[in-house]
């Protein structure tokens, strides 16, 4: 009898004690992807990432209109009956290697382009994450969540931080 008294008081003040707690529990939401779209930052590294895009696109072009002089000389070499097997058999390697070149072209520019693009967004995300942390900090949060990977958050339990976040990152409500 004493020890279910005990444990019924123990309940009692662990069950009082958590809803005290719940009571001054603040956490906030944040619309990340809204966010990241009106930093002037991303915005930049968005216009830096096209421009390196573009460029190696030029220079994926130039390889393509090399690869496409070659296959035509090779045609017209094939028709005219005056060129050797020889000559066909060598411009036909010269098209394969090419060709080959182009593959592993295409592969460096693909790991190239995902490296800019981490190199360029990540300061974007490292700033956000900090005006997180701080305004987390200087207003007592207890949690700060994405929006848009919560199954579930009440918006009268849950305070939305966008505006701070604007604030803090110097973004002017549109």
């Amino acid at each position: 009898m004493r020890k279910a008294g005990k444990v019924i008081l123990l309940s009692v003040f662990i069950f009082a004690g958590l809803q005290g707690f719940t009571q001054d529990m603040k956490i906030g939401y944040i619309k990340t992807q809204q966010i990241l779209q009106q930093m002037p930052a991303r915005k930049e590294a968005e216009k830096k990432f096209k421009q390196y895009q573009k460029n190696l696109q030029r220079q994926m072009e130039q390889l393509q209109v090399e690869y496409n002089k070659k296959t035509k000389e090779l045609k017209e070499k094939s028709q005219d009956t005056s060129t050797s097997d020889a000559v066909i058999q060598e411009l036909s390697t010269q098209l394969q290697n090419m060709q080959k070149r182009m593959r592993k072209r295409q592969q460096s520019v693909q790991q190239q382009m995902q490296k800019k693009r981490q190199q360029l967004f990540q300061p974007v995300n490292k700033k956000l994450q900090n005006a997180l942390k701080e305004i987390g900090k200087e207003k007592g949060y207890l949690l700060i969540v994405p929006a848009n990977s919560v199954h579930y958050y009440s918006k009268t339990k849950c305070e939305n931080v966008m505006p701070y976040v604007k604030e803090k990152l110097g973004i002017a409500d549109n």
